[in-house]
């Protein structure tokens, strides 16, 4: 759709957004797999988010070749698969416990259903309203640890542009599923920031300085 409506209108504005932070987001999940493994932890990241995420940039690819959607073609096949070595490195130094494991299987599941399942519309929608609610767990786990951990900044705020052009691309192509959630996941992630900077780990964050008083 994206070349048949080519040209200066809001319909290529979004598509060239997003496609370009697709390659931004990319960047910062290279970014947040060097964060887990540089420093050997997963502390503050949530592996429900993460494995969640990794399996709903799946979906993103098989509802992408429906609607014949380049832009969702390509975030979803490219990004998918840079979750792996984040999944890995959360699986090696953070472990996954029971009810983890569980969701893991359940998200992959979902993928065989997307592909052989004819309203593709609405188990999507289905599957990326509920995906809120991993995200609002990663907020969460900020705020209940009052720290940021490893969780990787670069790799927020990029997510957060990246959806701001889903918005715009949402509207543009009038896909009704986009439509209401590209801005519900702006919202959530608005909130994560916001909180990633509240509770931001001073001790391990260069740019801050602070000053012992002596009794």
């Amino acid at each position: 759709m994206e070349l048949q409506q080519f040209g200066f209108n809001v319909v290529t504005v979004g598509f060239l957004g997003t496609v370009f932070f697709t390659f931004v987001q990319a960047w910062a999940l290279w970014k947040q797999k060097k964060a887990i493994w540089d420093n050997k932890s997963g502390q503050s990241v949530n592996i429900i988010w993460f494995s969640y995420t990794a399996a709903s940039f799946v979906r993103m690819l098989i509802y992408g070749v429906a609607i014949q959607s380049i832009a969702l073609g390509i975030n979803g096949l490219l990004l998918s698969l840079l979750y792996i070595p984040i999944l890995v490195g959360l699986w090696k130094f953070k472990r996954f416990n029971k009810s983890e494991r569980f969701l893991g299987i359940c998200f992959l599941i979902t993928i065989p259903i997307m592909i052989a399942i004819p309203a593709k519309d609405w188990f999507f929608f289905l599957l990326a309203f509920i995906g809120v609610i991993p995200l609002i767990l990663q907020a969460w786990e900020i705020w209940k640890s009052k720290n940021s951990g490893v969780v990787e900044i670069k790799l927020l705020t990029t997510f957060w542009f990246a959806t701001l052009f889903w918005v715009i691309y949402s509207f543009a192509i009038g896909d009704w599923v986009l439509k209401i959630i590209t801005p519900l996941f702006l919202a959530t992630f608005t909130l994560t920031i916001v909180l990633w900077f509240k509770y931001r780990d001073k001790k391990t964050d260069p740019k801050i300085n602070t000053i012992k008083l002596s009794p």
